[in-house]
């Protein structure tokens, strides 16, 4: 496993547990098998949110590390509307209550990572900022971060936090695979130039970059495109065309089309860590893989002519995490 550097003091596995799934596709003994395996194989870092499986999530986090808790690094984020008036998740109250509500579920002192889920455009920065930054002051969080915000929310969050003295956000989840790349033209330049660190999800593409949809086959059973016509109707033929180009890339070099999707985006210094929503050990341990391939330029250019003209496809791939 490679670690990486998260924030101050804080280093990562460079894949890490996405808790999106637990609660909703893991059951709770699927959660802690794969939290196991998970570090067997090295991984210390798990990202959840207040919000998945209405908390459920958390619960099971905090369950499942609970007597080992100094070897995970736990994020987790709040913003998202749950009971509260939409547009009003930035607000200085709802994010320390929030805050504490997570605490309670990860049965933990401390989050290492407390993330804004998304920008709130009715409520100050500063407001937002100021709040997060006491978490820190009162020793309950020990880093902070955006998730889902644009480059220009992020500048605007830097200055105003260097301004007042207040807590930086030292990294921002975003979205990035093959053929949603918008990311390098707004917010890796600002991880790079600021040296704020980037947490990637959806880089499988739900799934479609696993190869598990076919050009001209029925989507097979069990997959969210089998019970799902919205996303059935986003997979275009060019789309799966491009990623059998991607698959036979990849087999040729006895690999499969999801180790090169996770290998991408792992090229890109910025990124601090993929988060990854695995529903089993053996997804997780076929994954693994792709932290020891490293492309050279000649594979990226063969890559960059498979997806052609897809790069930045906005249907399918765009969506909220």
């Amino acid at each position: 496993m490679e670690y990486r550097e998260l924030g101050p003091g804080i280093k990562v596995s460079c894949l890490a547990l996405g808790g999106g799934v637990f609660g909703r596709d893991c059951g709770k003994e699927e959660t802690f098998a794969v939290i196991d395996a998970a570090s067997d194989l090295g991984i210390n870092f798990i990202d959840t949110a207040d919000i998945y499986s209405r908390g459920l999530s958390e619960e099971w986090v905090g369950a499942a590390v609970r007597g080992n808790r100094e070897r995970w690094v736990i994020a987790t984020k709040a913003g998202v509307a749950g009971g509260e008036p939409r547009g009003k998740t930035g607000r200085r109250d709802s994010i320390l209550r929030r805050a504490e509500e997570s605490l309670k579920r990860l049965q933990t002192g401390t989050i290492d990572l407390y993330q804004v889920h998304h920008f709130d455009p009715e409520t100050p920065l500063e407001e937002t900022l100021e709040a997060l930054d006491l978490l820190v002051k009162q020793g309950e969080v020990r880093s902070v971060g955006a998730s889902n915000y644009s480059g220009e929310q992020l500048r605007s969050s830097l200055q105003i936090a260097q301004a007042r003295g207040l807590t930086p956000f030292s990294t921002t989840q975003l979205q990035y695979n093959l053929f949603k790349r918008d990311c390098e033209k707004d917010q890796l330049p600002f991880c790079a130039s600021e040296q704020v660190r980037a947490l990637v999800y959806g880089a499988l593409g739900r799934g479609v970059l696993t190869g598990k949809y076919d050009p001209g086959k029925d989507m097979p059973a069990g997959t969210r495109a089998f019970s799902s016509a919205a996303i059935r109707s986003d997979l275009a033929p060019s789309v799966l065309k491009a990623v059998e180009g991607l698959t036979a890339f990849a087999e040729e070099r006895n690999q499969t089309v999801g180790c090169l999707a996770l290998a991408w985006a792992l090229r890109r210094k910025e990124v601090a860590a993929l988060i990854m929503g695995v529903r089993s050990a053996g997804q997780l341990k076929a994954n693994v893989a792709a932290v020891s391939w490293k492309l050279s330029d000649s594979d990226l250019s063969a890559i960059d002519q498979r997806v052609g003209e897809l790069q930045n496809y906005r249907s399918f791939f765009s969506y909220g995490g």
